[in-house]
């Protein structure tokens, strides 16, 4: 199905929703990126008010790297995220904006039910082990 029937089709507050998102995010892209990686390090010197040990927890909860690997040819910078799943490319960039545009990443878009072969972003993934 079309996303263009699949808003047709959706409740009107799923409609408003999700204008307001593409909105927003429209909004938060016309923005020079160099705004967001100045806030950057505001946000990093937050990271005291929270508990060390639960935050590391977190972190490797979502990170089971055991190794360095370095980012594939194929793989986009944060200023070349395709957007050619704007759902997904919009949730990805609302943490990129904040690097700098050269950096390189992996990323895959779309419902992941197989974890990639390698280290990518991705918003939804198997509750499995990862294979790194």
């Amino acid at each position: 199905m079309s996303w263009r029937r699949k808003i047709l089709n959706a409740p009107i507050e799923r409609k408003i929703s999700r204008v307001a998102y593409y909105l927003h995010n429209v909004a938060r892209d016309s923005v020079p990126q160099i705004i967001f990686r100045k806030r950057l390090n505001a946000i990093l010197r937050t990271v005291g008010r929270y508990d060390a040990r639960h935050l590391s927890q977190r972190l490797h909860y979502y990170n089971k790297l055991s190794e360095h690997w370095p980012a594939e040819p194929y793989s986009s910078t944060v200023g070349s995220i395709p957007m050619k799943k704007s759902l997904y490319y919009y949730d990805l960039k609302e943490h990129a904006r904040y690097f700098q545009r050269d950096l390189r990443l992996s990323h895959v878009f779309g419902d992941i039910t197989k974890v990639p072969a390698m280290p990518s972003m991705v918003k939804s993934r198997p509750c499995t082990a990862a294979r790194f």
